[in-house]
């Protein structure tokens, strides 16, 4: 009975130090230069369902389309290094961080959004706004 008890301490004490160190950074800025260099740390830390939003021509205007993407569909990488230069904007918004890519002049703008969760950030919506 001892021996059960002790174990689930102990286990329980290395879980939660994995769970609080297996995030890649401690800040969001050192955390995104890391995840656009690392697909394994994209594939991990994305939700299970992302809204991805896409602009498409109207009949009158462009309208912007939302669909519920699974993380399988997905392609990775999601973010690349060579994306992060001078145009790429973080900002935070309550309890969620969007990083910006603008392209110089071309019409391309992507956003990322993510949220913290479990001491860390995961992607949650992607925002294709190029035109």
């Amino acid at each position: 009975m001892i021996r059960g008890v002790v174990y689930f301490f102990v286990s329980s004490f290395f879980s939660s130090l994995s769970i609080a160190s297996s995030c890649p950074a401690a800040d969001f800025n050192s955390f995104i230069k890391i995840y656009s260099k690392d697909i394994g740390i994209q594939e991990r830390f994305i939700m299970d369902t992302v809204e991805y939003t896409y602009l498409v021509e109207g009949e009158l205007d462009i309208e912007e389309k939302k669909e519920e993407k699974n993380r399988a569909v997905i392609s990775f990488p999601i973010v690349k290094t060579a994306s992060l230069n001078d145009s790429a904007i973080i900002s935070v918004h309550h309890d969620e961080l969007e990083l910006e890519i603008k392209g110089a002049d071309d019409g391309y703008l992507m956003k990322f959004l993510f949220i913290a969760k479990n001491k860390c950030w995961y992607l949650y919506a992607i925002r294709d706004l190029s035109m």
